[in-house]
C-alpha cells in the first residue's frame, strides 16, 4: 500500500543510553540509539521540545503545528502510560517539581501562557501571563526559583507595532501570578540599540551566587 507523506507524521522520541538494550538485553553506552519508540498521532506533525524523568518514568511534551500542544508519559521501560492533547495551547518549554507535578510555559491565543499540570496531566490551573493585555507573544523558558516563584522568559510584541518584540523576564508567585505581597517582578530586555527589530529570550538559570541568567537572541526582523 503507497502511504502519503504525513501518514509518518508523529512523535518520535530516540532514547538513548537508557538502558533499552540491544537484542540480548545489555545497554547500550556508546551514544547508539538503545532503542527507538514512536509515539503520537498518525498525519499530525508533533514536535517534542522537552522531556524529563520522573520517579516511575519519563515525561514528554511539545507542540502540534497550528493544533495545540501534547503530553505523553511512558514508564521506565518507555511502554505509554497516557497521551494527553490540549487544543490552541502549545508548550514551549516545562519544569519537573518533586512531587511528580510540573510546570509548562507557551503560548495560547498568542499570548504567553503558564499552566501547572498534576501527574497525570491534567491541569490544576493555566492562565495567560499578566504582562500587557494588549500585547501578543510566547513563553520560551521557565525555572523554579529557589524561593518557591517561578520564573520565566520569552518575547513580547512592542505597543507601538507587531513586527517589533522585547525579550522580558518575570518573576511570578508560586501560582504563577504577579502579586504585591510577593517578591514578584517583571522586566523587559530592548536591545533595539544594537541590532533593531527582534529580540527574545528563550532560556533562563538560576546562578548560585543570585540572580538568573538569561539567554537569547537579537537581531533584525527578517
Amino acid at each position: 500500500m503507497n502511504r502519503k507523506p504525513s501518514d509518518f507524521l508523529g512523535l518520535v522520541l530516540f532514547l538513548f543510553a537508557m538502558g533499552c538494550g540491544d537484542s540480548t538485553g545489555t545497554p547500550t553506552l556508546n551514544g547508539s540509539p538503545g532503542c527507538v519508540k514512536a509515539y503520537g498521532t498518525l498525519g499530525e506533525s508533533e514536535h517534542t521540545t522537552n522531556v524529563f524523568q520522573t520517579t516511575d518514568g519519563f515525561v514528554a511534551g511539545g507542540y502540534r503545528n497550528g493544533l495545540g500542544s501534547f503530553l505523553l508519559k511512558t514508564d521506565t521501560d518507555f511502554k505509554q502510560t497516557w497521551f494527553k492533547k490540549w487544543d490552541d495551547e502549545f508548550i514551549f518549554d516545562m519544569q519537573a517539581l518533586a512531587d511528580g507535578t510540573f510546570i509548562a510555559v507557551g503560548q495560547k491565543n498568542d499570548k504567553p501562557w503558564i499552566a501547572a499540570v498534576d501527574a497525570d496531566g491534567t491541569q490544576t490551573w493555566a492562565h495567560v501571563l499578566p504582562l500587557d493585555s494588549l500585547s501578543l507573544g510566547r513563553a520560551n523558558g521557565v525555572v523554579l526559583a529557589q524561593d518557591g516563584g517561578i520564573v520565566v522568559v520569552g518575547s513580547k510584541n512592542a505597543p507601538e507595532t507587531k513586527a517589533y518584540t522585547v525579550a522580558y523576564v518575570v518573576k511570578l508567585n508560586a501560582q504563577g501570578e504577579l502579586d504585591e505581597t510577593s517578591k514578584t517582578w517583571e522586566t523587559f530586555i530592548d536591545a533595539e540599540s544594537f541590532t533593531g527589530e527582534f529580540d527574545e529570550a528563550v532560556a533562563v538559570v538560576e546562578a548560585e551566587k543570585g540572580g538568573f541568567v538569561v539567554v537569547g537572541s537579537s537581531g533584525p526582523l527578517l
